[in-house]
Parts: C-alpha cells; structure tokens; sequence
C-alpha cells in the first residue's frame, strides 16, 4: 500500500530493497524503480527517468504463472501523443486499474506486468486495489515478486527524458 495521495509530489519505490525512496531529482536518480501519484504510475526510464527501467504488460497470464520475464514487449513511458485526448505522458503501467463512471471508483485490471529495474534485475507485479482501510483513494497497493531475467530480451527504443 502506497500513500500516493499528493496530487503534486510522487512517492518512488524501488524494488531491490523494497521501500520507498526520497530522489532529490528524480529524473537523475537511479535509485528508484517506480513512482505513485495518486493513480499515476510512471517508470524511472524513457521519457521519466535515467534508470532505464522498462516494462512489459502480460494479459491472460496469473501472477502465480509468470516465473520469466518475457524477451519482447518491453517498453518505456514516453512523452505524450496527440491522438488521445489527455494531456498526459504514455505511461507503460497507466492501464493498470478500470475506471467506473457511474460509482467513480477504480478497480484494478486483471493484468500482471514485468518490469525490468534500474538494477536490472526482473519483478513481476499486480496491483490489488487503490483505498486504503478507511475508503480513502490515492492509496494503491500491489504485490510483486522477482522473476528469472529472459534468454534475451527485445530492447525498447529510448527517447530523450522529458521526450
């Protein structure tokens, strides 16, 4: 469960030592993996980061299934791209929940993703929810184990940070 309630300030985790982290830039810092705001998940690679974190979104597959990370798929967040209608980076991680506009909740999406950390080692993770205990949102929790690296892997294309 992470306390991403700040509508301006991101909480960054890293997977190696499993806490949160405290980046003075993080666009510089390679000590985190992944960064919360609110139900925005961005990676410390691409378009956000120097840690050349990548992820890869794996469909049809349960958490207990995924022991390897796959070779191809992989990808990073990137800037944002005129043919939909946000104003918001392309984040590899930003399909995780299902958004109900008749109870204005979100759900997560019963999907597992790899992601390949700034240390290069391989986590899978899954998130659970988005509230805490009390009903409060900007509080999403997942679950996360580490997975063998694959035989090979595709890289992503990079672009600059920032895009």
């Amino acid at each position: 469960l992470v306390d991403a309630t700040g509508s301006e300030s991101w909480a960054y985790f890293d997977f190696e030592t499993s806490s949160e982290v405290w980046p003075t830039n993080a666009a510089d810092d390679v000590s985190w993996d992944v960064g919360f705001q609110r139900y925005f998940v961005k990676l410390n690679g691409g378009y956000f980061g120097a840690g050349n974190v990548a992820a890869v979104l794996l469909e049809g597959v349960t958490f207990e299934e995924v022991t390897r990370a796959p070779e191809e798929g992989w990808d990073f967040d990137r800037k944002d791209v005129a043919e939909d209608e946000d104003e918001e980076p392309e984040m590899v991680l930003g399909g995780w929940y299902h958004y109900d506009p008749s109870s204005h909740r979100l759900s997560p999406q019963p999907v597992v993703y790899v992601v390949r950390t700034a240390e290069g080692s391989f986590y899978k993770i899954e998130f659970l929810g988005y509230y805490n205990e009390a009903g409060d949102s900007g509080y999403p929790s997942f679950r996360w184990a580490r997975v063998d690296a694959p035989e090979s892997m595709v890289e992503p294309t990079s672009e600059p940070i920032g895009g």
